[in-house]
């Protein structure tokens, strides 16, 4: 039996079928030439609460899955998955700032490959958005991923050397962008009002705005750049991050 045969005699594909969920696994991954049916998910709570319901489905599918290997199974998950970042939206004055999650499902595959526990650390470390930058091509959302590995603590660090006047800032190109540009100077480039308005003091930063270093979690704050950023985290940097998300929710109640 192939793949796409499996597929179609499944309980995943019986109960997706004529629906957003199968009719992307069926376009992006076996390649049918199909429209795809509207998801309408209004909050971000929506979408996470809808992504795990049937993330929860497919992990059963691919549990039963015999003809499958692991990483067609995470291109058919990852084919219908929604980011619910897009759907939370903070205001600075005039400028929309999108969520920026610190834990991306793709993340968490590389951490515990496609089984239950993926649903479990998606469920608890992506229930609420944190950090917020503005909704611009090519900002802050975009660009920390590729010049930072993603690294939300070199990120703030980086916002921080720029709000103090700092030439060589990694982001530079980032925060000269209309809109950036403009949530910068509503913060008159004071670091202490962008982590206020961000809600991350105690958490993310010390009591005088020098960031914690996540690699290490012993307290020690960045006072340099890396040589270099790599896309894959350590297991160091990862259980960190997971241990920040955990103190936010708990402190802020989520």
């Amino acid at each position: 039996m192939d793949i796409l045969e499996e597929y179609l005699r499944s309980d995943f594909y019986n109960k997706y079928s004529d629906t957003y969920y199968s009719d992307s696994i069926l376009k992006n991954v076996f390649g049918k030439a199909i429209t795809k049916h509207r998801v309408r998910l209004k909050s971000y709570k929506d979408v996470y609460e809808k992504n795990i319901e049937v993330m929860q489905d497919f992990i059963e599918y691919a549990n039963e899955a015999q003809s499958v290997d692991e990483y067609s199974k995470w291109l058919m998950l990852y084919s219908f998955y929604i980011d619910p970042d897009g759907k939370s939206i903070k205001y600075a004055q005039d400028v929309a700032c999108s969520a920026d999650g610190l834990v991306s499902l793709r993340r968490i595959y590389n951490m515990c490959g496609l089984n239950q526990n993926l649903v479990e650390e998606y469920k608890e470390y992506r229930k609420a958005p944190i950090f917020h930058f503005p909704k611009e091509t090519n900002g802050i959302n975009m660009s920390r991923a590729a010049v930072f590995g993603d690294r939300i603590d070199h990120t703030l660090y980086d916002i921080k050397r720029m709000c103090e006047g700092e030439d060589n800032c990694r982001l530079k190109l980032a925060y000269s962008l209309p809109k950036t540009k403009r949530w910068l100077e509503y913060f008159q480039y004071d670091f202490k009002g962008i982590v206020e308005w961000l809600e991350v003091g105690g958490i993310f930063v010390d009591e005088n705005y020098n960031i914690y270093d996540l690699e290490k979690n012993d307290n020690t704050t960045i006072i340099n750049y890396k040589e270099d950023y790599k896309w894959e985290w350590t297991d160091s940097y990862y259980n960190n991050i997971k241990a920040k998300i955990s103190k936010y929710y708990e402190e802020r109640k989520v």
